[in-house]
């Protein structure tokens, strides 16, 4: 690597990494987040039983998680640098993997463009996995390419161990190994005839290394929180819409210039088509018939596990751009190469980077913006008023039990409080001086009425012995104090 090109690629990678670092503990965390935090330091045990009975999440995220805590301690912002560090060494990645196939103008533009990317700095700052999926999937693809020009077991072996990780992370991951796959399929010619052994092998050894983790899955196929018994097919069907892909693109175009969750609409949206997806599309069919191997490599990369998650979605499995978020550096891949097929002079070529910097520039308050109940502030006055023999129940119930997780990663090892079940609130509330009453605002959490009346009813059966004392009103949670003014009779059936 010459001089200019070494400063430039470390000048978008820092570029890269400080909007990944900025404003990293601006926002609370939310129910997912809270859900890898607060359970990642739990005993093994306990942790393999709930990630067993939840079944949408492999448990080797949280394990790396907890390790992660024993070296830099427990906290939001610790968690959170798991996601920043794998999101920045991205950069680095497919710049690498670019340079496999062409110029390093374009190696930089796409480098450039993830650095720049809403949906990849919105992950690198979540603690969750999908940023480093997103790594780990430019690494596999890098282990591939490397394997394809020297099948043996040593570049076997590499490819193997990071699709294992892979897979073990996240199970639309699979669609970056198919999308591999397919790859070598339409090339297969122009490698050895040893890569299909070599090849067969190594899915083997996959598939055979997540074996025990089906087998665990399994085993608690009848947890009754478990995707298995109940899979969730509403809530994945009203996320699928006819525009749902394009929904997709629009955010890998950096095109929700309010809020990376909502959605846009086709007027917004023209811009990042026009600079982002059409010089792709353009350069796909201008080379029809001889599509450079980078091009279609990074098309492959973002549209199979894009439609990996499109299929489970239409069969119920919980849906959201999340699941496939991990894709976009193909998309940027084929975005650079197109860069360069459409945009023949330097002139022109800067031009583009201009505009893709302006709509970047608006899009970066809907990158950060809050987006999500701020539960770290909701929880503060019952974590600065509870006092001993205080309880606190979590409703709406089908949050009983999970929605207090929050209030853990922030103030539980400081404030550790007595939780009750809500649907057994009145039997389980005849210990307690005092009761918090946690409502939950999250707008979807609140559309059942059946859910309403039954919480009014629990409810109603304490009033008779506590009365409401304090009130607490927030955007993310309502909180109601209740003190015992009357002792509770037991009521032998």
């Amino acid at each position: 690597m010459r001089g200019w090109e070494i400063f430039l690629l470390v000048l978008i990678t820092l570029a890269g990494a400080l909007l990944r670092l900025y404003q990293l503990d601006h926002r609370s965390v939310w129910y997912d987040e809270a859900f890898s935090i607060a359970h990642a330091v739990r005993p093994v045990p306990e942790l393999m039983e709930i990630l067993i009975g939840d079944a949408f999440h492999p448990p080797l995220y949280h394990f790396l998680l907890r390790e992660w805590f024993e070296v830099l301690g427990f906290g939001v912002v610790q968690a959170r640098l798991v996601s920043v560090i794998p999101g920045t060494l991205s950069i680095l990645l497919i710049y690498f993997l670019a340079r496999r196939f062409t110029t390093v103008p374009v190696s930089l533009c796409a480098a450039f463009l993830l650095a720049i990317s809403q949906v990849g700095i919105h992950f690198s700052q979540e603690a969750r996995a999908y940023a480093l999926v997103q790594c780990l999937s430019l690494a596999a693809a890098l282990a591939f390419l490397r394997f394809l020009r020297q099948p043996g077991l040593w570049t076997t072996t590499l490819f193997s161990a990071i699709s294992i990780v892979l897979v073990y992370l996240h199970y639309y991951a699979a669609g970056t190994l198919i999308g591999l796959g397919l790859y070598w399929l339409v090339f297969r010619r122009e490698h050895s005839k040893t890569v299909f052994i070599w090849l067969l092998g190594s899915a083997l050894v996959i598939l055979l290394a997540f074996v025990p983790w089906v087998i665990l899955l399994r085993s608690g196929a009848e947890h009754p929180q478990s995707p298995l018994v109940s899979i969730g097919d509403d809530l994945a069907r009203k996320t699928l819409r006819p525009h749902t892909v394009y929904m997709a693109i629009n955010r890998f175009n950096n095109g929700n210039t309010v809020s990376i969750h909502d959605e846009s609409s086709y007027q917004q949206s023209l811009p990042g088509m026009i600079l982002f997806t059409l010089p792709a599309a353009v350069a796909l069919f201008y080379t029809w018939g001889r599509a450079p191997q980078g091009l279609l490599l990074g098309l492959l990369l973002v549209g199979t596990p894009l439609l990996m998650a499109l299929l489970a979605g239409s069969y119920g499995v919980i849906f959201n751009f999340r699941h496939y978020s991990f894709a976009l550096p193909g998309y940027y891949l084929a975005v650079a190469i197109g860069w360069r097929v459409c945009l023949r002079n330097s002139v022109a070529r800067l031009a583009w980077i201009v505009a893709v910097i302006g709509i970047t520039a608006l899009s970066l308050p809907g990158t950060y913006a809050v987006t999500k109940p701020d539960y770290r502030t909701g929880f503060l006055p019952l974590a600065k008023g509870q006092q001993a023999g205080d309880c606190v129940a979590f409703r709406p119930m089908i949050w009983s039990g999970r929605i207090h997780l929050a209030y853990e990663v922030y103030y539980q090892a400081e404030h550790p409080l007595k939780f009750l079940s809500f649907p057994n609130l009145a039997s389980e509330s005849r210990g307690c001086n005092r009761i918090w009453l946690v409502w939950d605002k999250t707008k979807f959490m609140n559309t059942d009425p059946t859910e309403v009346e039954s919480t009014r009813l629990i409810v109603a059966q304490v009033l008779g012995h506590f009365r409401v004392i304090e009130k607490y009103e927030h955007s993310a949670a309502d909180i109601q104090l209740l003190e015992r003014y009357q002792a509770i009779e037991v009521v032998k059936d």
